[in-house]
């Protein structure tokens, strides 16, 4: 008895000293919030339903370089729009599910795939926010189609898709692309949430122009008419006068 007693007392010191331990452990362990979480801290792009409708291919350059691995501008980032001689913002190196140019598979497509500060392809990028449904759209695509703007690079945001206020899925993207038939790189922004300060209400597309050589904003919220060509390249001449502002 006096035996079977000691060892119920072992057990219960071994069974005291290990809660001990695991309460020492819990109290020393470090203890994390959603704001140590990177995936929802507020630089996070938001989960997009369409990633699930296509495999997402790993391929294009690595985040915040540009195809021959420059490095993207980190400084001077914003919206604001160039005005005469007062510059303005570099673009931000914006992220979006989608399609590079002559991709095959869906991937991650940015603004520095179309950083060029060497001019190796092309002087400008037109950054047009779309929806495919919009008669304006069509009627760009198929100027664009018809007749591929010269050094002009075309980054293409799309919001809805067929439908009006129904958002652009992955497929719809890639099936789009391929009826177009204009090359470009082509990005899903789902009610514009990223390009929304490039945007202007009820005018599709809205298209803002950036310098390639630095990502400065040049132009912004214009509408297509039938001279959008030609002003567009009167905008790559002008940019060419002068030395990239950053």
């Amino acid at each position: 008895m006096c035996s079977r007693i000691q060892s119920l007392g072992a057990f219960a010191l071994v069974a005291s000293a290990a809660t001990a331990a695991s309460l020492s452990f819990a109290a020393c362990s470090p203890s994390f919030s959603s704001d140590d979480d990177p995936k929802t801290t507020s630089d996070a792009a938001p989960e997009d339903a369409s990633l699930t409708d296509a495999a997402i291919a790993v391929d294009g350059p690595a985040p915040g370089t540009n195809p021959y691995g420059k490095a993207y501008p980190a400084k001077f980032q914003g919206f604001q729009v160039r005005n005469g001689t007062y510059p303005g913002s570099v673009i931000p190196n914006l992220t979006f599910p989608g399609y590079g140019k002559n991709g095959a598979l869906a991937s991650t497509v940015q603004m520095a795939d179309v950083y060029d500060p060497e001019g190796r392809t092309h002087d400008i990028v037109v950054v047009a926010l779309e929806g495919m449904w919009a008669p304006s759209v069509k009627a760009m695509m198929d100027a664009f189609a018809k007749k591929a703007p010269y050094r002009i690079a075309l980054f293409l945001a799309v919001n809805d898709g067929h439908m009006q206020s129904i958002a652009a899925t992955l497929p719809e993207l890639d099936g789009w692309r391929s009826q177009t038939n204009v090359a470009g790189w082509y990005g899903l922004d789902p009610q514009f949430v990223k390009l929304n300060a490039l945007y202007q209400y009820d005018q599709l597309p809205s298209i803002a122009v950036v310098d390639a050589r630095s990502m400065e904003i040049v132009r912004g919220k214009l509408a297509y008419t039938a001279a959008t060509a030609a002003e567009l390249d009167a905008v790559r001449l002008d940019v060419l006068s002068r030395p990239p502002t950053y």
